[in-house]
C-alpha cells in the first residue's frame, strides 16, 4: 500500500503520513482533496470508495484497510 501513502502525500502535499493519522486532523483533508482520493484509489487499486466509506474512515489506516478489502489484483491498472 506504499502507493497509498504516495498518493495521499502528493493529494495532502505533506511529507508522511502515519497510518494513525486522523484524517480531520490533517490541515489539508478536505471535499476536494477527498475527491482526489476517490479518483487515486480508482485509477489506481481499481476500488471505487462512495462518500459515506470516506465518511467512515477515522484515520488513514482505515482508508488504508478499506481499500485493501476490496482490491483484487486484477482489477488495478
Amino acid at each position: 500500500m506504499n502507493k497509498l501513502y504516495t498518493e495521499l502525500q502528493e493529494i495532502l502535499e505533506v511529507d508522511e503520513i502515519d497510518p494513525s493519522q486522523v484524517l480531520a486532523d490533517l490541515e489539508a483533508w478536505d471535499s476536494l482533496a477527498a475527491l482526489s482520493l476517490v479518483a487515486s484509489v480508482r485509477s489506481n487499486f481499481g476500488v471505487t470508495l462512495t462518500g459515506e466509506d470516506l465518511r467512515r474512515a477515522v484515520t488513514v489506516g482505515d482508508l488504508e484497510k478499506l481499500v485493501l478489502s476490496r482490491h483484487s489484483p486484477d482489477n488495478a491498472n
